[in-house]
């Protein structure tokens, strides 16, 4: 008899734990499966989407967000057809895509939707000390790396030469092959963007002394004429060691989590709501994220998700009519 109960005990054990099973595999089938384009694995995006993913996935139980690698402009296209439900992009540099301008070449990706503002970058002219280039005209006929092909920096670096009438020879190159370009004498100066104090700067600094070339007024007045999107900043003289005295004004973009129009407005809302309530989780991940507040929605430049949108209202912050979602 008592073996009975034994075996009886062990069989009811058994199936609790078999039903238990198949409660987990049923909720996670339940989940619904969604991803987030973000750069090239190990990139700053591609950290930054993560931690984001990382978040929505603790604090909105019904959905399990993947991180994808992409780009600046890859991302709004695949945005656009659908084969990543959210990205990482430059509004400014997703405008261009939203309006069928600049590196869309008329190509309208127009389903596309901004949600939050996640992170701010800002663009940095330099080369070594030793190197005779003290302005901006000065680049004309000199080997310049943009960054990364098809990168924030590669487009709006060329945006800036070609507005300012400056013809460098281009150089695409990764941000470590930029610094070592420069050592070597590959290269005679970059024209990067950044969330700063960035690594690679701050490693040519422990062996060099970097000449940081400025923007003048003029140049500021004529790349924001054509490009109104973009706007300026001051960058403290303390984030580098040979900034100019004073700091230095430069060009700031920023960069926003998108989907399409097509994603559930209720969806939305709720992630929108998750990633502001717990924006701390993504400065642990990068300090630049404390750019995530919704105060900062005014920077936004493309149509905002009606889910989204909700969420700003609910907040009573006014909303540029240039970011009300067409109906």
């Amino acid at each position: 008899m008592k073996k009975f109960f034994l075996l009886l005990a062990l069989c009811f054990f058994v199936s609790v734990l078999f039903q238990m099973q198949v409660a987990d595999i049923a909720h996670a089938q339940a989940k619904k499966r969604l991803s987030v384009g973000t750069t090239v694995a190990g990139g700053p995006w591609y950290l930054l989407g993560g931690a984001w993913a990382k978040l929505v996935n603790a604090k909105v139980p019904e959905v399990d967000v993947a991180v994808e690698t992409g780009g600046t402009v890859p991302n709004v296209q695949l945005v656009q057809r659908k084969k990543v439900d959210f990205a990482l992009t430059n509004p400014e540099i997703a405008y261009e895509g939203y309006t069928g301008t600049g590196w869309a070449k008329g190509v309208k990706y127009d389903i596309i939707r901004a949600l939050f503002p996640i992170h701010a970058s800002e663009t940095v002219v330099f080369c070594l000390e030793s190197t005779r280039l003290d302005t901006l005209k000065d680049l004309t006929g000199k080997n310049v790396s943009f960054g990364p092909p098809q990168s924030t920096g590669d487009i709006v670096a060329r945006n800036l030469v070609a507005i300012l009438g400056i013809k460098p020879n281009i150089r695409n190159m990764s941000f470590q092959s930029t610094i070592d370009g420069l050592v070597d004498g590959l290269i005679d100066a970059a024209i990067l963007n950044l969330a700063h104090p960035a690594g690679p700067i701050l490693t040519l600094q422990t062996t060099k002394k970097i000449k940081f070339i400025k923007f003048s007024e003029e140049d500021f007045a004529k790349i924001l004429k054509a490009y109104p999107m973009y706007r300026t900043t001051k960058m403290a003289q303390s984030i580098y060691r040979d900034f100019p005295y004073g700091g230095y004004q430069t060009l700031q973009l920023g960069t926003a989590v998108i989907t399409h129009k097509d994603m559930p407005e209720d969806l939305v809302y709720t992630i929108v709501k998750a990633t502001f309530e717990n924006a701390g989780m993504l400065k642990e991940a990068m300090a630049s994220a404390t750019y995530t507040v919704p105060e900062n929605v005014k920077h936004l430049v493309i149509p905002i998700h009606p889910g989204a949108l909700r969420y700003y209202k609910e907040r009573k912050l006014d909303i540029p009519a240039h970011l009300i979602p067409p109906q």
